[in-house]
């Protein structure tokens, strides 16, 4: 059995693969450095899932051969795993649930059948290639045409190839690039402005911005001593270390991207003109959205099946949590399909149910009980309620006007009143506890319940 390191991470494997590392992670050393192997489960919950493939929630996608363990260059308190070689895999429902993003796992390799390792570059700096239907071949570079190639907005490969007048400033490990757009293919002359909100050129920001590398091949037609004397050759990868607008010799603005080799790359760096530039290239990735709810598949909580054997007690007490459950989810059924009705789109998260009404938020956190626990229920409702407002308000899911509704399987008004203090708190809170009562949403005081919303 091999030991490895399992990180829940949202960044795609391009990105992994360029930077030949996962960073910045808080990692345990002696655990750590016993593990051979790294592998990632794709985390679709983060905000910045843009990055993310189209894998699962909690399906492991790629499985690496660690290299070594450095400090990170963005937290020096953190950790990055380098690794030397890759395998695409997929296990679904690897990750397990933990809520510290990395656990320490034994692993057996063999069962991971047909597994094929890459390394990282394929290829060595100075390989020739004839042409660039060489170079795509090889899923180097994935057009015959545009000199960046990119995928889901992460910039992965450029070609020097001298089709820009202004593409000249080359000193070997550090050159300008100049972006795509505005010239006439038959003329090759620059006959409009470039702009940094064309699709290629924004994947070059974003390397920049993120400290991503690109691969850079260069052409014979370049006009730089650098230039191979036929075909293409691989350079190997280049950060981006700046990136201005500037005015080219054919009048018109042209994006220019400053190149260096990694070694003599200045971390954080950035263009001192970046302000002139439209600040929408800036902008993170846009913030997931809340995915609407299947009220006919409602995720099942888990429950064992079959014959285990187990005490008496213990089968009892398996007995009522399946009770309980099927309870809560018949009670989250009935109320989504009440909303449903009422033209209300139901959500779900790690919450129960969320809507909105005229842009306010609508929560609810859903209960069942009994005469023994529901002080408790009631106690642990709040507190939840409380948690996943600040939460989501703070990741934009939720706007900052947000109703926080409490709500029992039940009506609770035979043994509530023992309670009052309680009821005293949700109100301070402004959270409204309610219950379901004949397929409609009930509470004790109705012009006080902030549930004017729903037609009862």
């Amino acid at each position: 059995m091999a030991k490895a390191i399992v990180v829940l991470t949202y960044k795609s494997v391009d990105e992994l693969v360029l930077k030949e590392a996962s960073d910045s992670w808080r990692l345990n050393p002696e655990k750590a450095n016993s593990c051979k192997y790294l592998i990632c489960a794709r985390n679709q919950n983060d905000q910045r899932k843009i990055w993310a493939g189209k894998e699962k929630h909690r399906e492991a996608f790629l499985i690496c051969k660690i290299k070594d363990i450095t400090k990170s260059i963005h937290n020096p308190s953190r950790f990055q795993i380098n690794f030397s070689e890759y395998a695409n895999i997929s296990i679904k429902e690897f990750w397990s649930k933990d809520r510290n993003p990395i656990i320490y796992k034994d692993f057996d390799i063999e069962n991971l059948n047909g597994v094929n390792f890459k390394k990282v570059d394929q290829f060595k700096e100075g390989t020739l290639f004839k042409d660039r239907k060489e170079i795509h071949k090889n899923n180097l570079h994935n057009n015959l045409v545009f000199g960046i190639s990119q995928n889901a907005g992460i910039a992965n490969c450029i070609i020097l190839s001298g089709g820009y007048v202004d593409e000249t400033n080359d000193r070997g490990d550090e050159f300008i690039y100049i972006g795509q757009g505005g010239r006439d293919e038959k003329t090759k002359k620059q006959i409009s402005d470039q702009t940094f909100d064309n699709t290629h050129n924004k994947s070059l920001v974003f390397n920049c911005n993120w400290n991503i590398p690109v691969r850079v091949f260069r052409g014979s037609k370049l006009n730089s001593d650098y230039a191979p004397v036929n075909g293409y050759r691989y350079d190997g990868k280049y950060m981006i270390n700046d990136f201005w607008y500037s005015t080219g010799v054919d009048g018109f603005k042209i994006c220019n991207f400053k190149l260096v080799k990694p070694d003599r790359f200045i971390q954080n760096e950035k263009t001192k003109n970046y302000k002139k530039i439209p600040l929408d290239i800036f902008k993170k990735p846009a913030i997931r959205k809340l995915r609407e709810i299947d009220l006919n598949k409602l995720t099942k909580k888990w429950v064992p099946k079959g014959n285990l054997n187990l005490e008496k007690n213990y089968q009892n007490k398996i007995e009522i949590l399946e009770k309980t459950n099927k309870k809560h989810e018949k009670t989250i059924s009935v109320l989504g399909k009440f909303l449903k009705e009422n033209n209300f789109k139901n959500h779900e998260g790690q919450f129960d149910l969320y809507t909105e009404d005229s842009g306010v938020g609508k929560l609810f956190e859903i209960k069942t009980w009994n005469n023994k626990n529901l002080k408790e229920q009631i106690r642990n409702g709040i507190i939840k309620l409380l948690e996943y407002r600040i939460r989501y308000q703070k990741e934009g899911l939720f706007p900052k006007n947000t109703d926080l509704y409490l709500m029992l399987d039940s009506d609770p008004k035979k043994i509530i009143s023992k309670y009052n203090y309680l009821l005293d708190l949700m109100e301070e809170l402004n959270i409204t506890l309610c219950w379901l009562q004949n397929n409609k949403v009930r509470s004790f005081k109705i012009s006080q319940s902030n549930l004017y919303w729903i037609d009862n």
